[in-house]
């Protein structure tokens, strides 16, 4: 690994080292850990945007959809331990202006 620098304002850096003391840790290893979980969040988040722009992308060429309505008995009816198929996708037709 080739080292970086980061300015850390002291008492940002006293908690670290607070909370690192705390987990057994070394600072730098909890510095490390934590941005490496935000990192991931991070792209986890991207990747969650990145499916819903194709999945607007792909409603709004094909129209294709559940109905609110639909959806919502085949949730309830599911929750209270029925059986019953998930609602099939129909076209939705677009919104009058």
């Amino acid at each position: 690994m080739s080292p970086t620098a980061l300015r850390i304002d002291p008492k940002l850096k006293a908690r670290i080292k607070k909370l690192a003391d705390k987990a057994g840790e070394s600072p730098h290893s909890f510095m490390l850990k934590a941005l490496e979980a935000t990192v991931e969040r991070a792209e986890t988040r991207e990747e969650w945007l990145e499916s819903g722009r194709r999945a607007a992308e792909e409603f709004d060429r094909t129209r294709m959809g559940l109905e609110l309505e639909d959806l919502d008995d085949w949730f309830t009816r599911s929750a209270r331990g029925e059986k019953v198929e998930m609602p099939k996708a129909r076209r939705i037709p677009k919104a009058r202006k």
